[in-house]
């Protein structure tokens, strides 16, 4: 869609955007393009787009000291039990843990705990 500076019609075009319904699972994006142009339209939509914004906490950005502790021995090969001493903490915490974990950020398996941990490079000197 163009648009001149013309703030009702961004606004109805993102309203309209906003309101349409999605198949499961979709997300929306609206993206804009600057063409230089020296009327308001990119203030505009900077403007609508504030307004309209949901920002959501990535999974790992709810995780304790805890979590990542746990998290970044196994990314080491550590079995549950080396991670439980080394943390001064019981198998079962560890265990249960480790779930909580999975759920957290919608992994299945421990091999994918680890995947995670490589991503978020909590490896040492990764």
């Amino acid at each position: 869609m163009a648009a001149y500076n013309e703030e009702t019609t961004l606004r109805r075009c993102v309203e309209r955007v906003l309101s349409a319904p999605l198949p499961g699972g979709l997300i929306r994006e609206i993206i804009l393009v600057d063409d230089g142009s020296t009327d308001s339209t990119w203030e505009i939509a900077q403007e609508l787009a504030l307004q309209t914004v949901s920002i959501e906490a990535h999974p790992w950005q709810q995780l304790s000291g805890r979590h990542l502790d746990i998290l970044r021995l196994l990314s080491e090969g550590r079995s549950l039990a080396e991670i439980a001493s080394a943390l001064g903490i019981s198998y079962k915490t560890v265990a249960n843990t480790c779930t909580t974990l999975k759920d957290r950020l919608a992994v299945a398996r421990t091999a994918d705990l680890v995947r995670v941990a490589i991503e978020m490079r909590l490896l040492q000197g990764g």
